[in-house]
């Protein structure tokens, strides 16, 4: 790839998580390779807010491009955020514990939540709540997929995916890291007193996610949003400093 399709894309993720303009010369960008490059780490939404501010022509195609990434990652990142919401809503009258994971709960870090990309909703329940779950998920539109030896998924087009996990890593690819996190719920706690809603501490926070990234890069390759997760993590949330779970993102 063009170096400098790399060098324009990093200098629009820079200036979209600090909220600068990009110091670069349209003309001289190549739109079409840096948008695809960002759709492949899936940062098409948060390089579209400093390409507008650089090219402001409605008739523009590198206007369009823009304005079509915001919206439809708008559009899908709504979906979800109601989705969480109506579980939030609902699984306490199901007697249903769960626990986002990942980005629902890194959006909010983002500058603009849109621009933390989700292809999917994570909720951690507990193995035996899986049949409650999945039939609120069929009874609000949702069609199950065939799942793995962790999780189990739904669908609902086109911007609604559920993941359903009952264990954080798969037992057949990520043996190692199954067995560390299975007692992961002996970890977590009540976002409130009486919620059914769980949260883990930052440090076992820390640890999930930097444990999901190893096994991406060991098992298919990552991207640039797993880089910046950890890296706004690290910036946002108050570890303990003494905690040894910080070995994970030393």
């Amino acid at each position: 790839m063009d170096q400098q399709v790399v060098t324009d894309f990093l200098e629009l993720v820079r200036c979209a998580m600090q909220s600068q303009t990009p110091k670069l010369d349209p003309a001289q960008v190549n739109w079409k390779e840096v948008f695809r490059l960002a759709q492949a780490h899936q940062l098409g939404v948060m390089i579209a807010y400093p390409t507008l501010e650089l090219v402001n022509d409605p008739a523009s195609g590198v206007f369009r491009l823009g304005m079509q990434a915001i919206g439809s990652g708008l559009a899908q990142q709504q979906a979800q955020s109601r989705l969480l919401e109506q579980m939030r809503l609902s699984f306490p009258a199901l007697q249903i514990p769960f626990l986002p994971l990942k980005g629902s709960l890194l959006r909010p870090m983002y500058p603009k939540p849109e621009m933390r990309t989700m292809c999917d909703l994570d909720i951690l329940l507990h193995k035996e709540d899986l049949e409650k779950a999945g039939q609120w998920l069929k009874e609000n539109g949702f069609e199950q997929e065939e799942g793995f030896d962790h999780d189990v998924p739904y669908t609902k087009l086109p911007y609604l995916h559920v993941e359903l996990h009952y264990r954080l890593f798969s037992e057949n690819t990520s043996a190692s890291l199954s067995r560390f996190f299975a007692s992961v719920w002996d970890q977590a706690q009540p976002k409130e007193e009486g919620s059914w809603e769980y949260r883990f501490s930052p440090e076992w926070f820390a640890a999930y996610l930097t444990a999901h990234f190893a096994k991406h890069v060991s098992v298919s390759g990552s991207g640039a949003r797993s880089v910046l997760d950890l890296w706004l993590f690290r910036e946002k949330v108050a570890l303990e400093e003494k905690s040894c779970l910080l070995c994970w993102i030393s």
